[in-house]
Formats: structure tokens, C-alpha cells, sequence
């Protein structure tokens, strides 16, 4: 969209490459027409980077959620990756291309809570000391690459 398109035009006037291409990643065609432009422009898929996500807006309760809106959240948020993962692994593996990065909204992680729904009690709060370390920090050896 819009804002790809300027931070393309920001790269490019500092020097960089960079180009910008709108995808539905909900329609399967969309990715692998994605993939084919940047073949055609770089010469290869050299990595990929899976970063499209949408959520519904104000968030309904679970069971006012119509099937419309499930349907198209997951056809970004879950199907979109696989069709763009799709489409990427059969460039990548042409041009020997290295890694694929998924990313996922940090409210993926987070559970909606409904108000319609009785709300048990908090639990009850206790503290205890932590286990004792088998190691002392000291003798844990620095991680080194191998």
C-alpha cells in the first residue's frame, strides 16, 4: 500500500533498492504473483518475510462474531502465511535462498476476554522461594557458535 510504497522511496533516495508490491495474502494467486515479481526484479528469492496480519475492529464478543469476519482474519492471519510460504519455498530453493521469518501480532498471544461470561476469583497469591541452582552462574560455560 500507501506507506510500503514510502518507506520503498525512503530506501531508494538513500541509496538502497527496494520496490513495493500490494498483496491480498489471502488469495493464493496474489502470493505467488508476489513471489514472481520479486524473481523478476531481483533475479531470485533470497529470503522471505511473512508479516501481513488484520484483526477486527472494535474486537466483538466471541459469539457475535459473525462467519464473514472469522473467515477473513484467518484467510490473513493463518492461510496467508501458508500461501506465501507456498510460493516462496519453490524461489528459494532455486536461488538457494536462506530463511523464511513468520511474524505473528503480539495479540496473538493474548486471550479475549468476554463479558458475558461469569469471571472465576483471582487465585489466591503465595509466594515461595525459588529453587536452589544446580550451578552457580560462574561455572556455566559462555555459549560459543559452532
Amino acid at each position: 500500500g500507501v506507506s510500503a510504497a514510502k518507506t520503498a522511496a525512503t530506501i531508494q533516495a538513500e541509496g538502497g533498492i527496494a520496490v513495493s508490491f500490494a498483496v491480498d495474502v489471502s488469495d493464493p494467486k496474489q502470493c505467488v504473483a508476489m513471489v514472481e515479481y520479486a524473481v523478476s526484479t531481483f533475479g531470485g528469492l533470497h529470503i522471505a518475510i511473512n508479516n501481513a496480519g488484520i484483526r477486527c475492529a472494535p474486537v466483538p464478543e466471541f459469539e457475535d462474531m459473525s462467519l464473514e469476519t472469522w473467515n477473513q482474519v484467518i484467510g490473513t492471519n493463518l492461510n496467508g502465511v501458508f500461501y506465501c510460504m507456498k510460493a516462496e519455498v519453490p524461489a528459494l530453493r532455486k536461488s538457494g535462498g536462506t530463511a523464511i521469518v513468520n511474524t505473528a501480532s503480539a495479540a496473538s498471544f493474548i486471550a479475549a476476554r468476554t463479558t458475558r461470561m461469569p469471571r472465576p476469583p483471582p487465585p489466591a497469591m503465595h509466594t515461595a522461594a525459588p529453587p536452589p541452582a544446580t550451578k552457580p552462574p560462574s561455572a556455566i560455560p559462555p555459549y560459543t557458535a559452532p
